[in-house]
């Protein structure tokens, strides 16, 4: 029994030093690190650029002038699709950043 002990102690040893280390690395050098896929790498990247203050800004003000090009082109039958289409995009990509970033 006291080696199955032993056992578990050194898993959990080696799992904790692979937390520690991850810990110590910053997301900018998730970024950076060549042997992750290119996909990891502009997921990490989309996850830094929307956690800033100034992604809700853009956001908003692009959702401002959406609304006036809307009113000046007297709202044609399909903006409401391309703003469906757009918005349902962009929270698709934003699930999977927000998941592997988390993960």
């Amino acid at each position: 029994m006291e080696n199955a002990a032993n056992g578990n102690e050194s898993i959990n040893a080696g799992h904790q030093n692979r937390l520690d280390r991850s810990r110590e690395m910053t997301r900018n050098d998730w970024t950076s690190v060549p042997d992750k896929r290119w996909s990891s790498r502009v997921l990490h990247n989309i996850g830094t650029v929307s956690e800033h203050a100034a992604a809700g800004l853009v956001a908003g003000s692009a959702l401002v002038v959406w609304v006036a090009v809307g009113i000046a082109a007297e709202f044609p039958p399909w903006w409401e699709n391309v703003l469906y289409i757009a918005s349902s995009s962009v929270t698709v990509v934003m699930v999977f950043a927000i998941q592997h970033t988390q993960a």
